[in-house]
């Protein structure tokens, strides 16, 4: 009693030693962490003001952890956005990390179709054991204490889902192959579009800022005729209206450029004190396109439709796997034990029963599942499953030139439109100068001039919004195309 009493002690100091974890030490470990967390925001706070701005930004120059943001300041051109995304995108790492995965699923896998090698052992104490006497001697049935280790050596010889197992596992391998590439096109995508955005926020900011300051002069001249009887209370009136809604147009747009800029950096991967200014400009440049060529490259590079084709094979796998549950499996083994007692011992012959032995056994195991309803069950799951995918192959290749398509439409029209807005810029420039020069001579108003002016407004604003649309209609046609994805393997090299 006294032996199971401290077997018992033993165990269970083992279980609370296990799990001596409190809500209270749970609670500290979190906010610790939280102090931390906000600590190294602070440190990355005072660092950034240390480095200097207005240089090119150049990527190969940022080295940080893999838990920390890099601090990016200075000019940035948008093939340097690319390969900082490519570097410090979070998505992109974690589909880069997901192709470790799917490595160690076709590790897995052989696993079912390569010999497997297990150990065991076995220690066992008895209270008592049985005695018996022949012939005035007295035998002992067994040992008091009884030792065991065992060598288990299995080979599956016939196994029909451990082959389809294995070829799925190459599948999956190839199938996160495609989906890095697929956020990789993403990300690109993204970096692309965000910083054609900020050009174009940038430069509404900009056209609204010089509304705001043709206003505010406007006001001061209209003031100034005012004193001397040349212009009404209504007119000073109409010209404060005219730049408080230009303060407010200036203020929502210069807010729109912040947030904007912070997306980008989330986007980038990089830390929000950062201050980059954008390098390249908005430009508008005519882009040649042929729906034949473009539908090519679309159905044989899009890595999105790559991997629902994959994901189609890849369930096909699985229902062969469920199928392979009808047929028997086979496999061969070998046991190699050294035990105490002697497993070739006799308790007849003490000197021999009682020492350590060894002794082996092989042979074959043979299962065959004859009925096994859940086995039907997970059939027809599968082969629903399997139907799915392929719709939904189906659906993403109709949807894929649906994109190209719709970008191809998008190119086309988006570029009359820039041409349309450019005359329909040069003309309210031209009305402006008119009424300018109509309000000096006295054939026009002031409400003229305010027209004119907010035309003007609305042009530049409609002509630099026309070049960015432009710009994303050619990027959701090099989307559908998969030919971003090429960009991203040239910026990772």
């Amino acid at each position: 009693m006294k032996s199971l009493s401290s077997i018992l002690t033993l165990l269970l100091t083992c279980v609370l030693l296990q799990g001596c974890m409190t809500p209270a030490s749970i609670n500290q470990d979190l906010q610790d962490t939280e102090t931390k967390a906000y600590q190294d925001w602070q440190q990355q706070k005072t660092k950034a003001d240390t480095i200097p701005s207005g240089q090119t930004v150049k990527p190969s120059s940022y080295k940080v952890k893999q838990d920390e943001l890099p601090v990016v300041k200075g000019k940035l051109q948008l093939t340097d956005a690319i390969k900082l995304a490519l570097q410090y995108n979070r998505n992109i790492q974690t589909a880069v990390e997901n192709q470790t995965y799917a490595h160690g699923r076709i590790l897995e896998a052989y696993g079912s179709v390569v010999p497997t090698a297990t150990v065991n052992g076995t220690y066992n104490h008895l209270d008592k054991v049985a005695e018996f006497n022949i012939n005035g001697r007295t035998f002992k049935a067994g040992a008091l204490k009884t030792y065991d280790l065992q060598l288990h050596i299995e080979q599956p010889l016939i196994d029909g889902s451990a082959a389809a197992g294995l070829r799925a596992a190459k599948l999956y391998n190839a199938l996160t192959d495609k989906q890095v590439q697929d956020v990789s096109q993403n990300v690109v995508y993204g970096v692309e579009q965000s910083y054609y955005q900020l050009l174009l926020l940038q430069k509404q900011y900009n056209v609204n800022k010089q509304f705001l300051s043709v206003s505010e002069a406007s006001l001061q001249d209209v003031q100034n005729k005012a004193k001397f009887g040349t212009a009404t209370n209504f007119n000073v009136l109409r010209a404060k209206v005219d730049v408080a809604n230009a303060r407010t147009q200036m203020i929502q747009a210069k807010n729109n450029l912040e947030q904007a800029q912070a997306a980008f950096y989330k986007l980038l991967g990089l830390s929000q004190h950062s201050d980059v200014t954008l390098k390249d400009s908005l430009e508008y440049k005519p882009v040649d396109t042929n729906e034949s060529n473009a539908v090519r490259l679309a159905l044989h590079e899009n890595p999105q439709l790559a991997t629902n084709l994959l994901e189609v094979r890849l369930q096909r796998q699985s229902v062969l796997a469920n199928y392979s549950q009808y047929l028997p499996t086979l496999s061969a083994y070998l046991n190699q034990n050294y035990n105490k007692p002697n497993p070739h011992g006799s308790p007849f012959n003490p000197d021999n029963f009682f020492t350590f032995g060894y002794a082996w056994n092989a042979g074959l195991t043979l299962r065959w599942n004859i009925f096994n309803l859940s086995r039907e069950g997970s059939i027809v799951q599968s082969k629903s499953q399997y139907r799915q995918q392929k719709l939904n192959y189906l659906n993403s290749k109709e949807q894929v030139l649906y994109d190209v398509r719709s970008a191809l439409l998008g190119i086309n029209n988006e570029a009359q439109s820039v041409e349309a807005q450019k005359m329909t810029l040069q003309q309210a420039k031209e009305g402006l100068r008119l009424a300018q020069a109509g309000f000096k001579n006295g054939t026009l108003d002031q409400v003229s001039v305010l027209d004119a002016r907010q035309a003007l407004r609305q042009a530049e604003l409609s002509y630099y919004n026309s070049i960015y649309q432009h710009k994303v209609a050619h990027l959701k046609l090099q989307k559908a195309t998969g030919q971003l994805k090429v960009k991203a393997v040239k910026n990772e090299n």
